[in-house]
């Protein structure tokens, strides 16, 4: 899968979020969260903590078997555990 293709399907998935991802020798990190888009307060989504994961690469000093994984699974992978984070979250009634 190319990265495009992730940021797409992550962009579909979770509309009005915020991502990162950052790669380096070790790992590839990165996180997520709602983004504060005008009446942020009213989204469903409101209230979910940022989401982050850490995925050490196997050529790294930490090592590992099996190749490193690309942004692009990473970003497939971080979609999967916001998606959790999702699902379990509920949002608070609002007392206007």
């Amino acid at each position: 899968m190319t990265l495009d293709r992730a940021v797409a399907i992550f962009k579909y998935e979770l509309p009005n979020w915020v991502w990162s991802v950052t790669e380096c020798w070790v790992s590839i990190r990165g996180y997520c969260a709602p983004d504060w888009i005008p009446g942020y307060q009213d989204h469903e989504d409101y209230g979910i903590e940022q989401v982050e994961l850490e995925i050490a690469k196997p050529s790294g000093p930490r090592g590992g078997s099996g190749p490193d994984p690309t942004p692009a699974e990473f970003l497939m992978a971080l979609l999967d555990k916001a998606k959790e984070a999702k699902a379990r979250h509920r949002p608070s009634p609002r007392s206007d």
